[in-house]
């Protein structure tokens, strides 16, 4: 990796640590300068423009999710442990998105809509659907329930997020909501539940709260 690259990502890296904190339209590039302690010619020289910076800062979180779900489904786990990993990676990597930064990004949703898509097509229709596959090979499916409804389920829970006018129709449990990880662990949890064998809502509880108690535990 060259030092443009690395340049390029420390500037990325901090960028969103401010616009978790305060959303995308009250953070200015001055602001991102003086907190990366860079210039703000040195920040134009990698990003033409702020709506550039947020654009592949997006894309980078995105990528960052894809990599670390990956990592979890290849795994050598039995998938009911992977699913319940696979739950834990994607809401601790979005848990630094506030609802504030969320809602901005509404309005910038032009910016960040090839990012999304890939990262939705890649998320449900591979990623997703290849966990389903090794779910349901170790029997934990409901009988008669197929992996496309569940695929399709998914898609229908995970879309709106990112492809809505939220400035129009903002979900309820948005309104209240106190992060986006909380609103999709739940989401998550409430899929998974839907499909899964009553054996396998047992041993997901069961991972879901070792994996949770182990990352605190790493925390300490």
């Amino acid at each position: 990796m060259t030092r443009t690259v690395d340049k390029k990502v420390y500037i990325i890296q901090h960028a969103l640590e401010l616009f978790a904190k305060n959303g995308l339209a009250d953070t200015s590039v001055d602001r991102i300068a003086s907190y990366a302690k860079v210039s703000k010619k040195t920040i134009y020289f990698h990003f033409r423009s702020k709506e550039t910076l947020i654009k592949e800062a997006f894309s980078w979180k995105m990528s960052g999710v894809s990599k670390a779900v990956d990592e979890v489904i290849e795994m050598d786990l039995p998938a009911i442990d992977k699913m319940g990993r696979y739950l834990y990676v994607i809401c601790d990597r979005i848990s630094d998105i506030s609802i504030k930064a969320f809602y901005d990004l509404s309005q910038l949703r032009s910016l960040s809509k090839n990012a999304a898509n890939e990262y939705m097509k890649r998320a449900v229709f591979i990623r997703f659907n290849k966990l389903l596959e090794q779910v349901k090979a170790e029997g934990y499916f409901k009988p008669g329930t197929e992996i496309g409804s569940s695929l399709m389920t998914y898609w229908n829970m995970l879309s709106p997020y990112l492809f809505m006018d939220l400035k129009k129709d903002v979900p309820n449990e948005l309104k209240n909501a106190i992060s986006l990880s909380d609103i999709l662990r739940k989401q998550l949890i409430s899929l998974y539940k839907g499909f899964l064998t009553q054996d396998g809502i047992e041993k997901l509880d069961i991972i879901i709260n070792d994996v949770n108690l182990s990352q605190h535990a790493d925390l300490n």
